[in-house]
């Protein structure tokens, strides 16, 4: 069994930063974003294709997480954990921290601010900042870029605009049938100049 040293030379970063406009209210999207998120998040988006929900608990030190079994037989809930609330205000912002499911020594700060719009109050503009930091490829951050895209961009939209579900279980046919795929992950230090 081998074992790869990796140095700080091995470490890089990334930042995305979207900018959204939502036609729905402040409160109606902060809502969409706290508690069940299954109605929008979804696969490709999941660390088990069988998970069951998509969960943010809406407090300091809560966690988004996806549980993949309604019971289990020893733990309470089984799943992955994609990072913790580090800070929360109700209708305005949720920050997390976590490694949003990279492998360690990979973090992520994840900040989303909802904003009501200057044009209308019942138009929301979110905003999301992701850094990432640790061993990190040009693919995974295009990953990331084209993921939260598509996961606000398209899938809360659709379900805050026109309460049309496209998460766990209502997958847009496309993703289902392969058509349309995110860039394709080389991993650390491959496929890189």
């Amino acid at each position: 069994m081998g074992f790869t040293q990796r140095g700080l030379q091995d470490f890089s970063y990334f930042e995305i930063i979207q900018e959204i406009t939502l036609e729905a209210s402040v409160e109606k999207v902060f809502s969409a974003c706290i508690g069940d998120l299954s109605p929008w998040w979804g696969a490709p988006y999941l660390q088990d294709a069988n998970a069951k929900h998509v969960i943010l608990e809406p407090r300091p030190g809560g966690q988004l997480m996806e549980q993949w079994s309604e019971e289990a037989m020893q733990c309470q809930r089984e799943g992955s954990v994609y990072g913790t609330v580090m800070e929360i205000a109700d209708a305005e912002l949720i920050v997390l921290h976590g490694p949003f499911s990279m492998e360690w020594p990979t973090q992520s700060y994840v900040r989303l601010d909802f904003l009501r719009s200057v044009r209308s109050e019942r138009a929301t503009e979110l905003k999301l900042t992701h850094r990432c930091y640790g061993i990190v490829s040009a693919a995974q951050h295009e990953n990331f870029r084209f993921g939260w895209d598509d996961l606000l961009n398209t899938r809360l939209r659709a379900w805050v605009e026109r309460g049309e579900p496209l998460g766990i279980g209502f997958e847009p046919v496309p993703w289902l049938q392969g058509e349309i795929l995110p860039p394709a992950d080389p991993g650390p230090g491959e496929g890189e100049d």
